[in-house]
């Protein structure tokens, strides 16, 4: 899965298949997921498991393997990997027992509202267990309209450049060369900059489900 694809940026950005292939629109999609990820996103590293509240305890008593990350309030688990989805593989659990020894605990699922992880098995009781994820301001794994609106713009803005690079300016300034972006290039960046600007601010509010996305990006 992904934030968007090809029929989305041909849809909204007017990419033809004799302008780039799906292939080609695939890539360039994967390199603005994985910019967007980094603008939007903070990765949390080895966060301990500790008491949260009465109903995220996170008691490691040998029989429990479910825990909350701390940042479960206001946030969601991000796509810590850049494939553009949030799964198992997106949250990384180190177990160190007394003497030390760390392992890797398996993650069976992941709750990316509730910020509530799942091990295929508990931890025992007298090991310490530590999280790493990505802190993502907004859903996801759905995802959000913004995000997608914002990996949409980032990923046709990619394209024109790929598209109209023929077509860009070169001038000359003594020994250096100064290179001018077609237009819609920077048409389309300066929209994702925008976008990423109201998902990092958190101004957005919950839209309904059946909004359409190319109303807010065609304009």
């Amino acid at each position: 899965m992904s934030y968007c694809d090809a029929n989305d940026i041909r849809d909204i950005a007017g990419v033809t298949t004799d302008d780039m292939n799906d292939e080609k629109i695939t890539t360039l999609i994967s390199y603005a997921t994985a910019q967007l990820n980094a603008q939007i996103n903070t990765r949390i590293v080895r966060e301990r498991v500790s008491y949260i509240d009465g109903t995220r305890e996170n008691d490691i008593d040998g029989a429990n393997t479910y825990f909350y990350v701390q940042w479960w309030k206001d946030f969601y688990i991000g796509d810590l990997d850049n494939d553009g989805d949030v799964d198992a593989s997106d949250v990384i659990v180190h177990i160190v027992d007394s003497n030390g020894t760390e392992t890797t605990a398996t993650v069976s699922a992941v709750d990316v509202d509730n910020g509530k992880i799942t091990l295929s098995s508990a931890p025992a009781s007298d090991t310490r267990v530590y999280i790493t994820y990505s802190k993502a301001p907004f859903d996801e794994d759905t995802p959000h309209f913004l995000i997608k609106k914002a990996c949409v713009e980032l990923s046709a803005a990619l394209c024109f450049m790929r598209i109209d690079k023929s077509q860009i300016n070169r001038v000359k300034l003594g020994k250096f060369t100064i290179f001018k972006q077609p237009d819609i290039f920077q048409e389309y960046y300066n929209r994702y900059m925008e976008t990423v600007h109201q998902i990092n601010s958190r101004s957005a509010m919950v839209v309904k489900a059946d909004y359409d996305i190319s109303k807010v990006i065609s304009r």
